[in-house]
């Protein structure tokens, strides 16, 4: 008997929901308590997402859902991905993968770097894409431009205003252009960023914390959830309960 909460399990439903067209690129947060059905976005509807909770809350069972997901479902003609990780663990295993675009970042001038890469390409493809949807530009003109994913984990260990003020300036337009950032933080107290910067992410996933008065401010709502992958999913201006799911 298949375990619905292996990331393996779904497989087939995600490889037939990539193949109904849309944005090939499929953000998975998880399923519904039971494994009864998975939940999960395309990219482009996700466009930003924050995921926060404390040590041992599943903020890295997500990651690495997202990470192996992509990479189970998408060449890199369709999606490239950016992996920062300032304690060169979490992120190690996939230091072969095809679809990195540069080594793994692990330090905050690196990352400032690249994120004003990724800033300076967003006008190049302003520029081709025009007035069309980005995905419907790809379609129709052999996939160029491959989306791009800028995963940072542990973002605190990085965190300074100015790299603050860069990612802000690239979460602003880049999603339009299939450019998008997902950040994992333990904290969303001033000590990272001021509130505002977490408030700019359309797609958060709250995971277990001590930080009631933030995350009512983010989600306006506040649920003691139970770590370990158990999460609070504001997307598309709605809250949803989700479970982390198992990858091997």
């Amino acid at each position: 008997m298949l375990n619905r909460l292996n990331l393996k399990c779904w497989e087939p439903f995600l490889r037939k929901a990539k193949s109904d067209g849309g944005c090939p690129v499929k953000v998975v947060y998880g399923c519904t308590e039971g494994g009864t059905s998975i939940i999960y976005d395309d990219i482009s509807k996700a466009k930003n997402i924050l995921v926060y909770g404390a040590t041992g809350s599943g903020k890295s069972v997500f990651s690495h859902t997202l990470i192996k997901s992509v990479s189970m479902l998408n060449t890199a003609e369709e999606v490239r991905m950016v992996l920062v990780d300032c304690k060169i663990v979490e992120f190690n295993r996939y230091k072969n993968s095809e679809l990195l675009l540069c080594p793994i970042i692990d330090n905050g001038d690196e990352l400032l770097a690249k994120v004003r890469e990724l800033i300076a390409e967003c006008p190049k493809r302003k520029e081709a894409v025009g007035d069309n949807d980005f995905e419907s530009y790809r379609k129709k003109n052999g996939r160029n431009f491959p989306y791009i994913l800028l995963i940072i984990d542990e973002y605190a260990g990085m965190a300074n205003k100015e790299l603050n003020d860069a990612l802000f300036e690239l979460m602003k337009n880049g999603f339009k252009y299939g450019i998008h950032v997902v950040l994992s933080a333990q904290t969303i107290s001033g000590t990272v960023a001021d509130i505002g910067f977490f408030e700019s992410f359309e797609t958060i996933v709250c995971q277990a914390n001590y930080e009631e008065k933030a995350t009512r401010k983010l989600l306006g709502n506040y649920v003691e959830l139970k770590g370990g992958g158990d999460s609070l999913v504001l997307r598309n201006r709605k809250l949803v309960r989700t479970q982390g799911l198992w990858v091997s």
